[in-house]
């Protein structure tokens, strides 16, 4: 009866293991390996990291943008503020040097976020745009731990458009947004360049009218990787498949499970 418990235990691991999609498996996708992206060439993103000055957007003092910068929002929802986040006030909110784009609602939902036009890009490459994501939302003020519902994600218009619902954009996690609560997320996505510019897009979903709905976002990067592929996603060179990391999985958890069965079928002294 014990073998047939543990019989049943490592098909049960490895039925799982075979099932289960990779994001089921993994909390993030498998991003490109460091060689390829420290070996890549950057495109001339303005102001990546926020480092530069913030401009009043069209001269209203509550949309102050990091330069080369523009807001956008969805217009059928509140308008958000945007500001600078300052090391100074919250060094959490910061990713890396002193500053960060932040934008924000008190008691009210939006859908916001910024956009940048990149000239000069080489049509048919392979672009990765990277970037690092943060939101608080909260009922409350505790600022260290949000209760509320705010996703996020980043974008690539491969043909230079600047309309954030076009379904041109491609989104990183396939469209899927994360809740990047209270700490920094990194966030990748690939496309191939259909023109000679692309624009860089964050996006931001505060879903609930919470006390607190805030975005912060700090060094973007857009790069080249090499030659596209009409039709399909760029590869990532070095990225398991979704195939073999289900093998991996597998194998691995079928280990655990004889180790297991082993330690279970051992008499006890």
């Amino acid at each position: 009866m014990k073998q047939l418990r543990t019989i049943a235990l490592i098909a049960l691991l490895v039925v799982l293991a075979t099932s289960l999609p990779a994001t089921a498996l993994f909390k993030s996708t498998s991003y490109l390996p460091n060689v390829a992206r420290q070996t890549a060439t950057d495109l001339a993103l303005l102001n990546p990291g926020f480092e530069g000055a913030f401009a009043e957007y069209t001269g209203a003092p509550e949309l102050k943008v990091g330069e080369g910068w523009t807001p956008w929002w969805d217009e059928n929802a509140h308008r958000p503020e945007y500001k600078r986040a300052g090391i100074e006030v919250d060094a959490d909110r910061v990713h890396a040097g002193s500053s960060a784009q932040q934008w924000f609602n008190t008691y009210a939902a939006h859908t916001a976020g910024i956009y940048q036009r990149v000239y000069g890009v080489p049509v048919g490459q392979a672009l990765v745009l990277e970037a690092w994501v943060q939101a608080f939302s909260s009922s409350d003020d505790d600022f260290e731990h949000s209760n509320g519902k705010y996703r996020m994600r980043i974008g690539l218009d491969p043909y230079g458009g600047l309309d954030p619902e076009s379904s041109d954009v491609v989104w990183s996690g396939g469209g899927n947004a994360i809740e990047p609560y209270d700490e920094y997320a990194f966030l990748q996505v690939q496309a191939t360049a259909r023109s000679d510019r692309v624009t860089a897009f964050v996006w931001g979903q505060a879903e609930w009218p919470v006390k607190h709905n805030d975005a912060y976002v700090d060094d973007v990067r857009l790069y080249v990787l090499g030659d596209g592929l009409d039709g399909t996603p760029t590869p990532v060179p070095g990225a398991l498949s979704e195939p073999d990391i289900r093998a991996i999985v597998r194998d691995e958890m079928a280990a655990v499970a004889r180790e297991w069965a082993d330690a279970l079928s051992t008499p006890a002294p």
